[in-house]
């Protein structure tokens, strides 16, 4: 019961109350003899005559708007035919588009404003083919304030509607926010009960009943997602509410039923793997067994419904974890046997039983049975190898976590066996290979990358023992460092708030189509027809790399470190962390070389790590600590390093490495250091035009006249940006935009014109979507001006730098490995292949002292992290023995991506050489002719 099939209940109701609509509306035209063209529409579309709809529509909308007095209704009316139209025909698109139209002609009346609720649902359902979640959820919020906003709202809809969003969140990970819908979800039928009952009550006398439905969903959810105490009283207080329901009279055993065995498996279930199985009580177990008996029972003997296998195999689940394998073994086996050799559920019920013989130490039962189950995900007909040399990974997303829990239980009961050991080293290969060849089949989810780096961290566990000699580091970092890049970019799709990229949704839709042609006639070996296909395909890639020429960095696995390597100069360095949850991988990487170091990182560690972090910005750093997390994070160093590129991961995210100590030496003031979200981004090979100006500063000017605020996250006057943005003016050739007129369209219309953008303004972060962090062209309360991150990937720049002189630019509030949502990623994208962001809430007039500092050093051919470095040296030697020498003033700033200079000084220092080589020839000549002349 996920959001995905509230969903499609929603589309169902909304198809009901379509029907009742024509109805209405056949009898209302009857009665007056007026036939609008709506209602041909409507009968087209029962008639399922999709493509003459849409001609009709297209004929009829044009004559409308030709008449005296236009019916805005009813043109809307058209346009909402329409969309069904493209909706069943699935141009999801087409169907955006139309409903965007539609929209606009819904005018402020009960019937506009109802009209444009059920619009705004359309474009949510069409949304979610298109995948894009934040649309999807945008849109329904849309639905339902304009569905509230009328007298008679459909509450049937807006119910559902809140379901949605809350399984949604929780999907999403924001459990909290699930919550908050869900209850509002039983307010409104708590308070419109007898209502909502009429609407929902069928001909046959049955009553959709959403107290049950809505109780359903709170405690799947805690299934899910809940994890603390508190969730454990909820459950607990949720099922004493189901079980009041199940005594009521009109309980119905088989369309209520369901819901009620259902959520008692749940919990049985919840309270047997809520927890590490070391921490689970015998408490714990009781209840997980008295719930799920409880469920068995009721479908077994009271004719209620339920699925019987599932609830069978939470119970083996139990009982393995009550240790009574012999029962779970019998029930396992009765629960195989029915199965046949096609059903997708084997290879798992299979594993299930792997692990009882497991657990029981019957070593060659449990490999024999584990190799059933591989063999069930392996995928090719030539027959699975004893030691799975020749595995094949399938589609199927979920057998990567199989092939993960195998290995994993494996090396936990047969810890020193050689041959086990072996086994499993193969084991996580697979299933590497497994995610590789499934994980772009689903949407994006957060534990996708956990399972991701589970199965890295077994890879170089087991190489480290000196197993998977055929997986070099480099191997394995190629391949990680993809799936990251990949991952990251299907994230930020999904969670698109606005449709930034028509172009590029039609280009990728019709690439994924035509894919899928080609595949279909390779079947049916229709070979003219599958060249002819591969042939357009390779014209909308064609055109797809011309239009958006940088997309090749975001959504391709083409990255090679061997190629990056290449391109490292030989006092370069570049250091990956890859944080595990109880170990740390880093990877160092220079011209001649590739070494990765797995170390433990416990728990201890990263506290301290976060203290570390969080003393920086409450200026209380010590070089102690310093010195104590470098030496956790930092590798052997070879003397002729002087440039480290750090690829940060999770906490790591937020710490200026900087700052960390050597022997009480602070890093800055031996090398220069930048940094890369993904390490495809550290030379990037951007796609671009021409600029023609070198320098754009832009430094709005705030109503709110507070000096005395100090940082550049709140919109007040910041003096230092203004004076920081006049003295930066005169350093280069350039063109400053301040000023309280301001606005972000003028950003937009001439940074493309730049070499180096600087933007000397306030930023707003937002904790829970950094999708729509912003910068502020205006004050806080005019967002309409502001640029938000997801708009920047629309823009085509043509800059070699953008400075972003404001706070927060770099990081989010997650420990994301790659923090995608950042302004760094949406500037490469537009096409600027390095920025200057920060870290922390930035005090105005460091910021001020830094920046100026760092425009000379770019100015005098400096590395851009070189300039910086030295900028950063300069104030910390400046400010010596006074309190602006804390880190918190001077460290915040940070380079992401390429590292050349801006200025070419090697260039000038040739052309002053040759032009006085010249003038000294010229010389020369003019002495010696002059001689000629005066000799006798």
């Amino acid at each position: 019961m996920n959001f995905k099939l509230t969903l499609l209940l929603v589309v169902l109701i909304n198809c009901s109350v379509f029907a009742v609509t024509i109805k209405s509306s056949l009898k209302f035209q009857q009665d007056t003899l007026v036939i609008k063209p709506s209602y041909k529409a409507s009968q087209l579309l029962e008639s399922g005559k999709k493509e003459e709809l849409i001609a009709f529509c297209k004929t009829e909308i044009p004559k409308l708007l030709k008449v005296p007095v236009i019916d805005s209704l009813e043109i809307a009316e058209l346009y909402k035919y329409q969309n069904k139209a493209h909706y069943q025909l699935e141009e999801y698109l087409e169907s955006l588009k139309v409903l965007d139209k539609a929209i606009k002609f819904c005018n402020d009346t009960e019937a506009g404003r109802l009209l444009k609720g059920q619009l705004y649902s359309d474009k949510a359902s069409a949304y979610n083919y298109t995948e894009k979640d934040k649309a999807t959820f945008n849109s329904t919020l849309n639905a339902i304030k304009y569905l509230r906003s009328v007298k008679k709202p459909d509450y049937d809809y807006l119910i559902t509607s809140y379901r949605y969003l809350s399984e949604q969140c929780a999907y999403h990970g924001n459990f909290d926010d699930a919550k908050q819908y869900l209850r509002q979800a039983e307010a409104l039928y708590r308070n419109n009960k007898k209502e909502v009952d009429v609407a929902v009550t069928r001909p046959d006398g049955y009553r959709f009943k959403y107290d049950i439905i809505l109780l359903y969903s709170k405690i799947y959810q805690l299934y899910q997602y809940g994890k603390t105490v508190e969730d454990s009283i909820e459950i607990e207080k949720s099922i004493d509410k189901f079980e009041v329901l199940h005594k009521m009279p009109d309980f119905h055993k088989e369309h209520d039923g369901v819901y009620y065995t259902t959520a008692l498996n749940h919990i049985g279930d919840w309270y047997a793997s809520h927890k590490p199985e070391a921490e689970t009580t015998i408490q714990d177990l009781e209840k997980a067994h008295y719930y799920i008996d409880k469920s068995l029972d009721l479908i077994e003997n009271k004719d209620h419904k339920g699925s019987a296998s599932t609830f069978k195999y939470n119970k083996v689940k139990a009982l393995v974890l009550s240790n009574e394998l012999d029962k779970a073994e019998a029930l396992m086996s009765g629960l195989i046997k029915p199965l046949s050799e096609t059903d997708g559920r084997k290879p798992f019920f299979l594993a299930q039983k792997g692990l009882i013989k497991a657990k029981q130490k019957q070593k060659d039962s449990a490999l024999a049975i584990f190799y059933k189950a591989v063999e069930k995900v392996h995928s090719d007909s030539i027959k699975l190898t004893q030691d799975f040399k020749n595995f094949k990974p399938s589609l199927t997303y979920g057998h990567t976590k199989l092939l993960l829990r195998i290995a994993e239980e494996l090396r936990k009961y047969f810890p020193k066996d050689k041959h086990v050991k072996k086994l499993v080293a193969r084991l996580y290969p697979m299933a590497f290979l497994q995610f590789e060849n499934s994980y772009d089949k689903r949407k994006f989810n957060k534990t996708q990358k956990d399972y991701l780096k589970q199965i890295v961290q077994g890879v170089l566990q087991t190489k480290k023992l000196g197993y998977n000699k055929d997986l070099s580091p480099t191997n394995i970092l190629n391949r990680y460092e993809n799936i990251q890049n990949l991952l990251a970019w299907q994230k930020f799709k999904e969670n698109r708030q606005i449709n930034s990229f028509p172009v590029l949704d039609s280009l990728q839709l019709r690439t994924y189509r035509l894919r899928g042609l080609i595949a279909g006639a390779k079947a049916e070996q229709a070979v003219s027809v599958a060249d002819s296909l591969q042939i357009l395909l390779s014209q909308t890639e064609k055109f797809t790399k011309e239009t958006i020429p940088n997309l090749s960095l975001f959504n391709t696995s083409s990255f090679k470190i061997e190629d990056l390597r290449k391109q490292l100069k030989p006092n370069q360095l570049i250091l990956k962390y890859i944080v595990f949850e109880d170990q740390i991988a880093i990877y160092s990487i220079s011209q001649n070389a590739i070494k990765v170091n797995l170390k433990p990182l416990s728990k201890s560690d990263g506290n301290s790590i976060n203290t570390f972090i969080n003393n920086i910005k409450t200026q209380k750093f010590n070089i102690e600590e310093a010195n104590e997390i470098a030496n956790l994070l930092l590798p052997n160093i070879e003397d002729n390093i002087e440039h480290i590129i750090i690829n940060p991961d999770a906490v790591l995210n937020k710490l200026a490495f900087e700052i960390l100590s050597k022997n009480n030496q602070l890093l800055t003031q031996t090398y220069s250091i930048s940094y890369t979200s993904n390490l495809v981004f550290v030379m990037p090979k951007i796609n671009k035009g021409q600029y023609s100006n070198e320098l754009a500063i832009y430094a709005p000017e705030y109503s709110n006249s507070n000096r005395e605020l100090s940082v550049r996250s709140q919109s007040t006057f910041l003096e230092g940006a203004q004076k920081e943005s006049e003295l930066i003016s005169q350093l280069f050739k350039s063109n400053l935009y301040n000023g309280k007129d301001l606005k972000k369209q003028d950003f937009i219309k001439t940074a493309s014109k730049y070499k180096v953008l600087h933007l000397a303004m306030h930023t707003m972060i937002n904790e829970k979507e950094s999708s729509i962090s912003r910068l502020l062209f205006g004050d806080e309360t005019s967002q309409n001006d502001d640029l938000y991150l997801e708009e920047l990937y629309g823009l085509r720049l043509n800059a070699d730098l953008a400075v972003l002189s404001a706070c927060n630019t770099g990081v989010d509030n997650s420990e994301s490995n790659v923090s995608f949502e950042s302004f760094q990623r949406a500037f490469t994208f537009a096409g600027v292949p390095a920025t200057v962001a920060s870290l922390w809430e930035v005090p105005d007039k460091s910021t001020k002292e830094i920046m100026v500092s760092f425009y000379k050093n770019l100015k005098d051919g400096q590395t851009k992290s070189l300039a910086l470095s030295n900028a950063k040296n300069d104030y910390k030697n400046k400010h010596t023995n006074t309190k602006l020498e804390q880190p918190y003033y001077w460290a915040g700033f940070v380079l992401y991506g390429e590292d050349k200079a801006i200025v070419n000084t090697t260039s000038n220092i040739v052309y002053y050489v040759l032009l006085a080589s010249i003038i000294l020839i010229f010389s020369a000549a003019l002495f010696k002719i002059k001689r000629e002349k005066t000799a006798p």
